[in-house]
């Protein structure tokens, strides 16, 4: 049977929420934003092996088709050009990428790489935890910060977006041992894009939970953004089948 870790951070999906737990007791707590409907964040433990800060961020084929490419393809010389580095089939940067033929693609045939330069208005905000998994699911800054506000706040593609990520960052260096919130800083002032690995993975849970009771004994139901509880009921409410059969 496994045990929970006395330290970990909990990333609670049906609560929009993010806490980090210090020998039991919860020392710093979040707001956050997870995938909608369609593209649910799963549910899974991991550990965070580096923070990105001032992180780019690649492009993806349905967002090219949804909103970049439509507005290349009507101005190329468009300022939001400038705000991508684009890559060749080589890896090697375009100097005139306003002279592309963006009608002639979608996003799935491109034969280019778009990535957005770190900054304040990249998708990625700036810094993300990285905890390797299967679905390629992480947690991150964000600029979208007025979802916040939302009652309901499943918002993104599926990955995690978290209010005031930098105290989170700063919790982290001190419980790896690393005296690195200067460092920290120095980073996100320069600009440049940089990882900061930890010594040891920190273990994340990403949990999905309509009902909780909390450290007064009372219970909280939430609304089940992802319809997971009806299957649970069914197989909770089913026979025992076999199983009362063999206790007989």
């Amino acid at each position: 049977m496994h045990h929970l870790p006395s330290t970990f951070l909990l990333a609670d999906i049906a609560n929009f929420s993010v806490v980090l737990i210090e020998d039991d007791q919860i020392i710093w707590r979040s707001r956050s934003q997870v995938g909608d409907a369609y593209r649910k964040t799963p549910v899974f433990q991991a550990g965070i092996q580096y923070m990105e800060i001032n992180p780019t961020w690649t492009v993806t084929p349905g967002i090219l088709d949804a909103t970049v490419l439509p507005g290349l393809r009507k101005d190329p010389h468009a300022k939001r050009i400038k705000s991508y580095f684009v890559y060749d089939r080589n890896g090697k940067v375009v100097e005139n990428p306003e002279e592309i033929p963006w009608d002639r693609y979608t996003g799935t045939n491109l034969p280019y790489r778009l990535v957005q330069q770190p900054g304040p208005s990249n998708p990625m905000g700036q810094i993300k935890f990285i905890f390797p998994n299967p679905d390629f699911v992480f947690i991150h800054d964000t600029p979208k910060r007025d979802f916040f506000d939302l009652e309901k706040r499943d918002l993104s593609a599926g990955c995690i977006h978290f209010e005031r990520p930098f105290g989170l960052a700063k919790i982290l260096l001190r419980l790896d041992g690393q005296a690195g919130t200067d460092h920290l800083q120095q980073i996100l002032n320069s600009g440049r894009t940089e990882r900061i690995h930890l010594k040891k993975p920190f273990p994340v849970i990403l949990f999905y939970g309509t009902v909780s009771v909390d450290t007064k004994g009372v219970v909280h139901f939430r609304p089940d953004i992802y319809e997971r509880d009806p299957e649970l009921l069914e197989a909770l409410n089913a026979s025992a089948g076999l199983w009362s059969k063999g206790l007989k």
